[in-house]
């Protein structure tokens, strides 16, 4: 058995606007309301983010575009492009995006964090922590920005760092499955083997089928000699997997 790890943290963030008298607006709608006034940024805007739910990029960029040359300025829509980009693979120019964000919002923290991702592909932890730094100054509640700010410093070997994040993270939001994963693979990375298991514990008793967490406490159960809770969990595991196959 090996130590399975949380590679990943929060995806992507990207602003939706289609909602009229709170219910979701079809596409039909939108093009009425382009057809009625093909100068509606926001109606753009809003079929861009269709597409993009709908997983067609390359239109939802279409619409972002038409969005932004009515208004230059639309935030949501330079962010969302960028989202786009990144879907697509085409890393400089979701960067791009998220600068021209920043250049007219320098508050705006959803582009600061989705920056931030764009680091992590391209391997560069340090400029993913700059911009996780910008986006709490922003805001500092966000749950996600801390895991994933964690995850950053894990990657930079600071298991003190990592922990500090993962324990601010659970401050904001203590029902978060994943961060009381990674935080039970920093203390194994630790040697603590004790804390390890407890965070494990706490992963499971939020969600009892998440099976690389049953995986990590059987080998941390193993390390201390307790063999037999150990296999317990090991096919725990197996069986969690199985089923979702």
């Amino acid at each position: 058995m090996s130590i399975e790890t949380l590679l990943g943290g929060v995806k992507r963030k990207g602003s939706i606007e289609v909602r009229l008298g709170g219910t979701d607006v079809n596409l039909d709608e939108i093009e009425k309301a382009i057809e009625s006034n093909p100068a509606d940024a926001k109606a753009w805007y809003n079929k861009g983010v269709v597409f993009g739910e709908l997983e067609n990029l390359e239109e939802a960029i279409k619409c972002y575009d038409k969005a932004i040359a009515i208004d230059p300025n639309h935030t949501n829509a330079w962010n969302n492009k960028g989202i786009a980009f990144g879907e697509l693979g085409y890393l400089d120019e979701e960067i791009r995006c998220y600068d021209k964000v920043i250049g007219i919002n320098p508050n705006y923290a959803n582009a600061w964090f989705n920056k931030g991702l764009v680091f992590v592909e391209l391997g560069n932890p340090g400029e993913e922590i700059n911009c996780y730094d910008k986006a709490i100054e922003i805001n500092p509640n966000d749950a996600g920005v801390w895991f994933n700010r964690g995850i950053a410093f894990g990657e930079l070997g600071n298991r003190k760092k990592e922990i500090e994040c993962y324990d601010k993270s659970i401050e904001i939001n203590p029902n978060y499955a994943d961060v009381w994963y990674n935080r039970g693979i920093a203390f194994g990375g630790l040697g603590n083997t004790k804390e390890e298991i407890d965070c494990y514990d706490k992963s499971i008793k939020i969600d009892s089928n998440y099976a690389d967490v049953w995986n990590n406490k059987g080998i941390a159960l193993k390390k201390l000699g307790r063999i037999k809770e150990a296999k317990k969990c090991f096919y725990r595991s197996g069986k969690i997997k199985k089923t979702i196959k």
